[in-house]
């Protein structure tokens, strides 16, 4: 529990004009150190950066992966101005660590806020599909693509810009909350998300 605790951030940074929250809950209180992260920090001056990631397995060996993605990405996101490119070079930093049949999925954004809309830029690595809840109740996923980080040295990443106003919520999650089951032992999916 004290090892999951250092690869989350401590809290969440105050940012005017948006209103931040996480949910962490592991799968069952009694498993190792899980792989699943999170983080937001302040990328430059008036940016910043938000992942959510996944990476296969638990214990000491997720842990290590874990927050090697973590802190490659605070390092990167300093001087990186794309998400696509960040996620290259973060790709290039696993796989130089040689982890073997080790990788994870990284959801990566930049968060511009301005006085009335947010601007987004966003790349994905093979993490599940972002949604947006409009203020208005529609929901909109956002199919972006890209290849997991860690394995292969060839990799691509899509890079969107959206823009958020008023009352809209990004929602990014892991497929635990997915592949949860029901008291009735159906999974939760997506039509539950």
């Amino acid at each position: 529990q004290a090892l999951q605790q250092t690869l989350l951030p401590p809290v969440l940074p105050d940012v005017q004009g948006l209103d931040v929250a996480v949910r962490y809950r592991p799968a069952k209180s009694t498993s190792l150190v899980g792989g699943d992260f999170y983080d937001m920090f302040e990328a430059r001056s008036g940016v910043w950066g938000l992942m959510i990631g996944d990476v296969t397995g638990v214990g000491p060996e997720a842990a290590a992966l874990t927050g090697i993605a973590r802190y490659a990405a605070r390092a990167l996101a300093a001087q990186e101005h794309s998400p696509a490119r960040l996620l290259t070079q973060l790709n290039e930093t696993l796989v130089g660590f040689g982890l073997q049949d080790r990788f994870c999925t990284v959801l990566y954004a930049e968060l511009h806020p301005g006085p009335d809309v947010l601007k987004i830029k966003i790349a994905n690595g093979g993490h599940p599909y972002p949604y947006i809840l409009r203020s208005d109740g529609q929901v909109e996923e956002i199919p972006i693509s890209g290849t997991l980080l860690g394995l292969l040295s060839d990799v691509a990443f899509e890079e969107l810009e959206l823009v958020l106003g008023p009352g809209d919520v990004l929602v990014a999650y892991t497929d635990g909350v997915t592949e949860a089951r029901n008291p009735t032992g159906a999974f939760f999916g997506t039509d539950g998300l």
